[in-house]
């Protein structure tokens, strides 16, 4: 039972980054994030610990969406973020529909 504990301790950790550590996908979330949820974004490379590429989705909620950069809406979605980084913030611009 001690050790389902600490597994479950673990996971939260995991899926919840605390303020001023790495957070880091074990696996991909599961369908579609709307585009009017994210906040910002971190691209994640595979290593010793992080064993998957991921782009990291933050929500304004405050949660984490941990994407498979293999898929078309991902890809859709990076590149209109890129665009807004280099934009003007005077412009408006439309993520999603």
């Amino acid at each position: 039972l001690q050790s389902l504990n600490y597994v479950l301790v673990l996971s939260s950790l995991v899926s919840s980054p605390l303020p001023g550590v790495n957070a880091c996908c074990q696996r991909h979330s599961i369908g579609r994030l709307p585009a009017r949820a994210i906040r910002s974004y971190a691209v994640q490379n595979s290593t010793d610990i992080c064993r998957i590429n991921a782009v990291i989705f933050y929500t304004h909620r405050g949660k984490m969406f941990c994407a498979d950069p293999n898929q078309k809406w991902v890809q859709l979605y990076l590149t209109v973020l890129k665009k807004l980084e280099k934009m003007d913030h005077d412009q408006p611009v439309i993520l999603g529909h």
